[in-house]
């Protein structure tokens, strides 16, 4: 059944590409020449590729989750990374992304039930060069150890994680991915310092990535209280392509609104920051950016 729901969403998405490209369906076309273009580019063969991606739940500009799916997947596939965290993941996407993404294996659960029902904070991450040594969910809340909301949050939120070793390497690092609260500045704060808390109790001396729609800009308490123990790649990073994360659909007419982020412990030499705002043929996959961070062990 999932292989049939697979091939017949890449069957719709194809129909759609092909009236989009013809100008009948513009909704989920960039307007040229309104922005920078930045495009993914292949990595140093030793940097580790970290990418953010919130895909987006439902539609933008009116056009439906079904009918981007598989230029969401190809947005991956270009960019590569080593592990990503999305956010907004319904159990549709998780589906959709798991039969596509043939390289890639997933950890985590969805945040209402700890099974399948809601968003998905999943960590993906590259299983022919990876294995996955232990991972775990917690939940932004007085009551991680189980779904549940508090600080008149929104919605329930969660935080997902996946300790990867490379096979050749032996590198082991902490994907850490999260999705704070867009409604309550209080559960921004105390969600995120539930996170900082769980990173210095458990993984102090192990190298941490931590991929997040913190809801949160620079000045907010969100960020202010993750970057008090991990750095934000875009400040160190030697090569950066800035542009804002969120655009909501008119990726023309924003700048600096930046809530997503690739954060990484002090292990960590950043090589390249990029924002990548050239969507697929044109088109938009989502109404954030995907960001990517490549990393060097020092």
């Amino acid at each position: 059944m999932h292989s049939f729901i697979y091939a017949f969403t890449v069957f719709m998405c194809t129909i759609y590409s092909f009236i989009s490209a013809l100008g009948i369906i513009p909704g989920d076309r960039y307007k040229p020449d309104t922005f920078p273009i930045y495009e993914a580019e292949e990595k140093q063969d030793d940097a580790l590729r970290i990418l953010s991606y919130n895909i987006r739940y439902g539609q933008v500009n009116g056009v439906s989750r079904l009918f981007r799916s598989e230029i969401g997947l190809k947005q991956i596939e270009q960019i590569k990374p080593d592990s990503f965290g999305v956010q907004e993941a319904t159990p549709e996407w998780m589906r959709f992304l798991r039969e596509g993404l043939e390289d890639y294996a997933d950890v985590g659960v969805a945040r209402d039930d700890g099974n399948n029902l809601g968003e998905y904070c999943a960590v993906f991450y590259d299983k022919t060069v990876y294995d996955c040594l232990d991972s775990g969910n917690f939940w932004l809340s007085t009551t991680p150890e189980k779904p549940s909301r508090d600080w008149n949050t929104g919605s329930t939120r969660i935080c997902t994680w996946a300790k990867l070793k490379n096979r050749e390497t032996g590198f082991i690092y902490v994907h850490v991915n999260t999705h704070l609260d867009n409604a309550s500045e209080e559960a921004r704060d105390k969600g995120s310092a539930l996170i900082v808390d769980f990173i210095k109790e458990n993984f102090a001396d192990i190298p941490v990535v931590l991929t997040a729609d913190l809801n949160s800009h620079s000045d907010e308490v969100g960020y202010i209280n993750l970057t008090s123990v991990l750095n934000d790649s875009k400040l160190i990073a030697a090569e950066k392509y800035e542009y804002g994360t969120f655009h909501d659909g008119k990726p023309e007419k924003i700048r600096d609104d930046v809530i997503d982020y690739v954060l990484c412990s002090d292990d960590f030499d950043v090589l390249v920051y990029k924002v990548v705002t050239a969507g697929i043929d044109g088109r938009m996959t989502s109404d954030h950016f995907p960001i990517y961070a490549d990393l060097k062990v020092k």
